[in-house]
This record gives structure tokens, C-alpha cells and sequence, in this order.
């Protein structure tokens, strides 16, 4: 039994769930002003190529350097059980945070645009972007428009917790009388 194999897969599997499990320098800034769970399919999506590709590299690392044959159980169950586990977006007035992963103000954004499986939140100023897993529902492009006001209200000194997000009964798309978007 080789123990760099088996140690490389598990250091692999704890980065991935480090990313969304943090129990470190993980404080919300701000007020909190709208929770929104991603649904069960967005998360199938967000974990199917580290998935794949761990297990692809754990199958290969047990069939020719000769680690254990539990090591390839190793990734696919922990990517199981992220799929598993509820996850939700929590937007507060200073910004952003996906579980209880690392926090992102509003500054980094640049703006918001559609994207396969959700949306993206654009980096500014040479920051990176982060990716919103959506699933598909009614309520994304609701969403979607809240996180734009609140990166513009960033931007323009606002407050972005004053953002609310549509009633169900005052959807633009169902109302005809006149429902405008609030500037």
C-alpha cells in the first residue's frame, strides 16, 4: 500500500468541501436580507465535475499506484453527500456567500448576467467572478435582478438590503397593469 496516493485523493476531497464548508474566517458582513436555497438540481451540476473527476483520478491512483481500493469510495461519497447537504445563497447588504463558504462584497462585481445552469457575478477591477447555481425555477430571474440592484446600490453608495425581491403576486410577467421595476 502506497500512502501518497491515498493522501493526495484525500487532501483533494477535503479542498472541494473546503470551498463550501468553512469553518474559518467566515463571518457575514452586513444585514442579511434574503436566504435563498439552491434547489437540488443546481447542486447535482455545481458538484458533477469534481465528481467525475475525482473519482476518475482515484480509480486510476488504486488501479496503478497501488493504493487502497477504498480510496475510490473516498471521493464519490463525499460528493454524495454535498449534493446531499442544503446549501443557500445568503445575500446581505455588504454582499455575498454560497454555504458557509468564503464572503464576497458587492465592490467585487462588476454586474450580473445569465449563464449555463444560473448566472454569474462578473469580477471588477481584476477580481474573479464567482458562479450562482440556479435551477431552473420561477423565482431565478427575480433573483438574478436583486443581486444586480444590490451591486449597482453598492456602487452608487445605496443600501442594498432596501432591495426586495418580487411578491409572487406582483410578478411583471403576470401583472398587466403597468408593474414597473423600482430604480
Amino acid at each position: 500500500m502506497n500512502i501518497i496516493p491515498t493522501t493526495i485523493i484525500l487532501l483533494a476531497t477535503l479542498v472541494h468541501i473546503a470551498r463550501y464548508f468553512r469553518p474559518f474566517a467566515n463571518t457575514l458582513e452586513g444585514e442579511p436580507f434574503l436566504v435563498r436555497p439552491v434547489p437540488l438540481i443546481a447542486r447535482l451540476r455545481m458538484h458533477i465535475v469534481p465528481a467525475v473527476v475525482g473519482t476518475a483520478v482515484a480509480l486510476l491512483l488504486a488501479r496503478f499506484a497501488q493504493a487502497p481500493d477504498w480510496t475510490v469510495a473516498v471521493p464519490f461519497a463525499a460528493y454524495a453527500l454535498l449534493v446531499a447537504m442544503p446549501i443557500s445563497y445568503t445575500l446581505t447588504s455588504e454582499g455575498v456567500r454560497l454555504g458557509r463558504g468564503s464572503f464576497r462584497r458587492w465592490t467585487e462585481f462588476a454586474g450580473a448576467i445569465r449563464y449555463r445552469g444560473g448566472a454569474k457575478l462578473q469580477g471588477a477591477n481584476g477580481r474573479r467572478g464567482m458562479r450562482i447555481w440556479l435551477g431552473g425555477g420561477r423565482g431565478d430571474d427575480e433573483f438574478l435582478l436583486v443581486m444586480r440592484l444590490a451591486i449597482r446600490d453598492a456602487y452608487k453608495g445605496g443600501d442594498a438590503a432596501r432591495v426586495i425581491p418580487f411578491a409572487p403576486e406582483k410578478r411583471p410577467a403576470d401583472d398587466t397593469s403597468g408593474y414597473q421595476i423600482p430604480a
